[in-house]
């Protein structure tokens, strides 16, 4: 079976550098973007079964992106984590992602996460 393919999407690089690695541990093949427009690109090439997602980026707010995703018939289906040290449970809300993990955050609550969204999009 392949690996599952996660695209994490933040401009954090310690914390990506962490994510990555725990998610690589984990068996999931893990692409990178730092911002929109690089996430958009690794989002047409490699066609990822999950993305993690900061809301707070450069350029264009994940929020944004989120929408963006959302509207397109090729990215609709595709399970979004939200990756915010925002604690407003309702601002989360109003977005709509399926999961969200605030920072800091703990490694079991983020792998368990993303094993649940990818076992319900089999």
């Amino acid at each position: 079976m392949p690996k599952a393919k996660i695209l994490l999407i933040d401009d954090e690089i310690d914390l990506v550098e962490t994510v990555k690695f725990r998610l690589q541990r984990n068996d999931y093949e893990v692409m990178v973007a730092y911002d929109g427009e690089e996430a958009f690109q690794r989002i047409k090439d490699h066609k990822p079964d999950l993305i993690l997602l900061d809301l707070k980026l450069p350029g264009m707010p994940g929020e944004e992106i989120y929408k963006i995703l959302r509207h397109n018939p090729s990215t609709e289906h595709i399970p979004v984590i939200l990756f915010t040290a925002s604690k407003d449970d309702d601002e989360l809300a109003a977005i709509g992602a399926e999961g969200f993990i605030q920072k800091p955050f703990e490694a079991k609550a983020l792998l368990e996460k993303i094993k649940e969204l990818l076992e319900k999009n089999i």
